[in-house]
């Protein structure tokens, strides 16, 4: 979109607002979710010549402005992935911000 300004004309693309990002990620987060268990639920491995069937509980998180270091954001994905276990196999948790 060209806008005519004091100085000119100026090219100017909408903006999305702070908000568009996170509402992205949410209601991408089911879809998200069920593939990642999909494909680790159960998951057939070969070990020391026998064949397991193992599952994933899965915690995560995204980063946010609370956060100041990587460690805050790892602890976030821990305790969300203690939660995922604490609700049975196959879990999926994500930390609320």
């Amino acid at each position: 979109m060209r806008m005519a300004t004091a100085h000119g004309f100026c090219d100017a693309a909408p903006r999305p607002s702070p908000a568009a990002p996170k509402l992205k990620f949410q209601r991408a987060l089911p879809l998200l979710k069920a593939k990642i268990l999909q494909a680790l639920n159960p998951l057939e491995i070969e070990w020391e010549g026998t064949r397991r069937s193992i599952g994933a509980s899965i915690g995560a998180s995204t980063v946010t402005g609370e956060m100041l270091s990587e460690s805050d954001w790892m602890e976030a994905a821990d305790k969300a992935c203690y939660q995922a276990k604490a609700h049975g196999r196959g879990q999926m948790q994500v930390a609320r911000a």
